[in-house]
């Protein structure tokens, strides 16, 4: 590795390995304050674009309407559960929702 005397920066770095066979020599030469550009590539689209097609297939793939069986199943078994406490406890189960609350 070379670098500047005064700024040290690197101006200078080679690389090599012979391992096993396989040989690598790199040398990088560096350049600073170059100006340059950066663009996206022709076929790239925006992240919101790319989470509304993501919203698209998950609601198209029926996850949610599995997702919210299952939910409706927890919660029916958790309601059943309580209906058995309030059993063991009055000998009746709950009639009316608001008996689920007391």
């Amino acid at each position: 590795m070379w670098s500047d005397y005064w700024t040290h920066k690197i101006t200078k770095l080679v690389l090599s390995s012979n391992d096993s066979g396989t040989k690598f020599d790199a040398t990088v030469n560096t350049k600073y304050d170059q100006n340059f550009t950066i663009s996206a590539p022709a076929s790239s689209i925006s992240l919101t674009t790319l989470k509304s097609y993501i919203d698209e297939a998950v609601q198209n793939s029926g996850v949610s309407e599995r997702s919210q069986t299952a939910q409706a199943e927890s919660n029916a078994g958790s309601a059943q559960a309580i209906a058995e406490v309030i059993f063991a406890e009055t000998g009746h189960y709950p009639s009316t929702v608001s008996e689920f609350s007391t």
